[in-house]
């Protein structure tokens, strides 16, 4: 037992630690095989240099994994995501991958919205996702409207359906987000 948030497997050499991003020293003076670092927009202080020790801790046949909910557009893990979704660089330190909020089943509701009341918005989104050969229902354009009236705001950052508006049309603004849109 111990208190230091690590499970350890002695017969084969191993241990699972569990860190916060708050101690930029995380990471120093081990060997780190396999990293996820989650919700890294929301990282206080300088996840830039957290990070920097945690990779550094990384050998070549390790991995390194971060993800996160965007935050706004700005900060360390934006900056990532657009230097990584630059397809002109040769050199990228990471794979970019986005997931719209319909890539995940579990989003829908049983009874489905009734054709006729489609807004302009919602017709645009399913023939947006028909030429990316998707096919979203109107059950989960129910769930979409029944999201957006409980979230407001942070529909777009908590279920973004493009990985630009994430970043863009985060919280409340001062905008308009339809004309920032």
């Amino acid at each position: 037992a111990s208190n230091r948030k690590e499970i350890i497997f002695d017969q084969i050499d191993c241990a699972i630690r569990c860190a916060s991003a708050e101690i930029e020293e995380v990471g120093q003076g081990l060997t780190l095989q396999h990293v996820v670092a989650t919700e890294v927009a929301r990282w206080e202080h300088n996840p830039e240099a957290t990070l920097a020790n945690m990779k550094e801790a990384i050998p070549k046949d390790g991995t390194f994994d971060m993800e996160s909910t965007a935050n706004g557009h700005g900060g360390y893990f934006f900056e990532e995501c657009m230097r990584a979704r630059d397809k002109s660089k040769d050199y990228r330190e990471f794979v970019y991958h986005f997931h719209e909020w319909y890539w995940h089943d579990e989003y829908y509701l049983e009874q489905p919205v009734k054709e006729e009341t489609l807004s302009k918005d919602e017709l645009l989104l399913i023939a947006q996702c028909e030429e990316e050969g998707k096919k979203l229902t109107l059950n989960q354009i129910a769930w979409r409207r029944r999201k957006k009236e409980d979230l407001r705001y942070e529909f777009d950052e908590k279920y973004p359906e493009n990985d630009i508006d994430c970043f863009l049309l985060t919280g409340g603004q001062f905008f308009d987000k339809e004309i920032v849109r």
